[in-house]
């Protein structure tokens, strides 16, 4: 048995090739996209690690924090992805292959996620206040529907 299981999971591995092309699309970037493929390669490696860091844990609760912000970092490399498209910083073959990986990588996190609930980590508070208690849960609110549009008497 390997000391550390993340290196089987397919979630790693497939951030771990979102990493790649993200150094070879930073290493042919235009100069005025630094900014951004410096962003967007720390958000991929945070992606990584916090993937490893999760399933290093024992707690579900643990796990499932880890795999959160693992999320979010799915997320900030698929914006960065949207910025260097937008500042052609990135080809448009090289735009779709890693964004099908961030987008694989986030839907695997999700389902992770779900499976392990949705607790806080070690089952406390989600307040900082101490002796808060516990948050209530969200309740989502109704959506207004969409109404037709009124036509151009013009």
């Amino acid at each position: 048995m390997a000391a550390f299981d993340h290196r089987r999971l397919r979630v790693y591995n497939t951030a771990l090739e979102l990493n790649v092309v993200l150094f070879r699309v930073a290493g042919l970037a235009p100069r005025r996209c630094l900014m951004v493929t410096d962003q967007a390669l720390r958000a991929a490696t945070s992606l990584v690690l916090n993937i490893a860091e999760g399933a290093g844990e024992f707690s579900r609760g643990d796990k499932a924090r880890f795999y959160r912000i693992a999320r979010r970092s799915a997320a900030e490399t698929a914006a960065a992805l949207d910025l260097l498209r937008a500042f052609d910083g990135i080809t448009e073959t090289e735009f779709d292959h890693a964004m099908a990986l961030a987008e694989s990588v986030g839907a695997m996190l999700t389902v992770m996620i779900k499976r392990l609930g949705t607790g806080t980590g070690t089952g406390g508070s989600r307040c900082s206040t101490p002796g808060a208690g516990p948050v209530p849960p969200h309740k989502p609110q109704p959506q207004p529907q969409p109404q037709p549009e009124a036509e151009c008497p013009h």
